[in-house]
């Protein structure tokens, strides 16, 4: 049976996100999670790959639109895509995410961080 490990880290950005990795033999799988005002927003890891110590994943991300705290149709809300790539070292992980959004059309790159949560 492949073996199963869970990978909690805690990354480096602004709101201090949540990230957690499973890897069931050669498939990564996993979320992000991070506090939003009163609640606590999960978003699964897609694409996800381990080789070695390198490994990359992708998020997307959709926000709800309001205007004048109206919600907006679902066809209105923005989406932005990340896609991380990052070396393992020890309990940290080190990289690059690429942000894309939808709504402006632009492409940043960002180092980030992970370190490993020991319970």
């Amino acid at each position: 049976p492949p073996r199963s490990t869970l990978f909690p880290y805690t990354t480096l950005f602004r709101s201090q996100p949540t990230l957690k990795l499973k890897l069931a033999g050669d498939k990564l799988t996993g979320t992000m999670s991070r506090q939003a005002g009163y609640k606590v927003e999960q978003t699964p890891i897609q694409d996800g790959t381990l080789k070695g110590d390198e490994i990359t994943f992708a998020t997307h991300v959709f926000a709800l639109s309001y205007v004048h705290n109206v919600l907006q149709p679902p066809d209105t809300n923005k989406m932005s895509h990340s896609k991380f790539q990052g070396k393992i070292s020890g309990d940290t992980i080190k990289g690059t995410v690429e942000r894309e959004s939808t709504t402006t059309g632009t492409v940043r790159t960002l180092d980030w961080e992970a370190k490993r949560v020991r319970n």
